[in-house]
């Protein structure tokens, strides 16, 4: 993971971004992987966000993933899924938090997250921004206070 090599007393923009319909391909509600446990990165997906990268001093991914905790998916295979994003963008993705539980303080829309990244990481929520494609990851930017929230379709310039 990609490590903020600026001064740690000030305060930096990022950019905050769900993984599952955003980033991914969700099918069922789930993120969609191949046999080998692979998943399939959206379209353009790697591009923009190579080319945005130096926009911000730092991308963090923010999951709700309640497979964990109903047995349907394992605390390493999300963490892999985001292993294989940061991976494929050439490991621009400074941190991430995968929340796992159904019933918690950190599931989106609650802001706790982004929050704990944000105080962790030295960022300033109102310069940041959050893409996602749920109105659950809309309503998380406002609970946070983000800045500027953008539909995952137009950030990556997507066809619907």
């Amino acid at each position: 993971m990609r490590t903020n090599s600026a001064d740690q007393c000030g305060m930096y923009s990022a950019l905050f971004l769900d993984l599952g319909g955003t980033l991914v391909r969700i099918e069922d509600d789930e993120i969609f992987t191949d046999a080998a446990g692979n998943v399939e990165i959206l379209p353009n997906t790697v591009e923009i966000l190579m080319q945005r990268a130096q926009d911000f001093d730092a991308i963090f991914i923010i999951t709700n993933q309640s497979g964990i905790e109903k047995g349907t998916l394992s605390i390493e295979s999300a963490k892999s899924f985001i292993d294989q994003v940061n991976t494929a963008t050439g490991g621009i993705i400074t941190d991430y938090w995968v929340c796992p539980r159904i019933e918690s303080p950190y599931r989106k829309p609650n802001p706790n997250m982004i929050t704990g990244l944000a105080d962790k990481h030295f960022v300033d929520v109102k310069q940041s921004v959050l893409v996602g494609d749920t109105e659950i990851d809309q309503q998380a930017a406002q609970n946070a206070g983000i800045g500027h929230f953008i539909w995952a379709r137009d950030f990556f310039k997507r066809q619907d």
